[in-house]
């Protein structure tokens, strides 16, 4: 496996099904820690794929909680932890006092980072306070991904 680019995956497949390079329908690998939701599979099995979190699979889904799911948190090139929820992320940081602090970005919700308030004396302590929330953040983001779609549909309707 290269992994060239964070959320890229690039591989050579030496046992590929080959009806799968044909597939007409998105393909999906399980790897335990997340999915690889495949870009390019070719004859002889090499291919590229995205790295995605359960959560950003499941934010396709209307009927999808997003809750109980395990959390596999990433680093990011400054060593802070972040976990991708599908219409944003949350992430975990080390702050100057020592402590750690949370931050969430919610696609077409929010702005900016939105710090949250609190000091978290371990990593643990952190991941503790926002996992239950995830499922949450996911549901919020599709409700207003999902208005934002239907306001887009009634717009041009009132167009034409």
């Amino acid at each position: 496996m290269d992994q060239n680019n964070e959320h890229i995956v690039y591989f050579d497949w030496k046992w590929l099904r080959k009806s799968w390079s044909g597939a007409t329908k998105q393909l999906y690998l399980d790897t335990g820690h997340g999915l690889w939701k495949i870009r390019r599979l070719d004859d002889a099995g090499s291919g590229a794929a995205d790295m995605i979190s359960y959560h950003e699979f499941l934010a396709d889904f209307s009927d999808a909680t997003g809750d109980n799911l395990h959390i596999h948190w990433s680093f990011t090139k400054t060593l802070n932890f972040i976990y991708r929820f599908g219409f944003g992320h949350v992430l975990i940081f080390k702050r100057k006092d020592g402590g750690y602090g949370i931050g969430v970005v919610r696609e077409k919700i929010d702005t900016k980072m939105n710090y949250r308030d609190g000091v978290f004396p371990t990593l643990e302590d952190a991941k503790r306070k926002c996992e239950p929330h995830i499922g949450l953040l996911m549901r919020q983001g599709r409700a207003r991904a999902e208005a934002n779609l239907m306001k887009m549909i009634a717009d041009t309707r009132e167009s034409e």
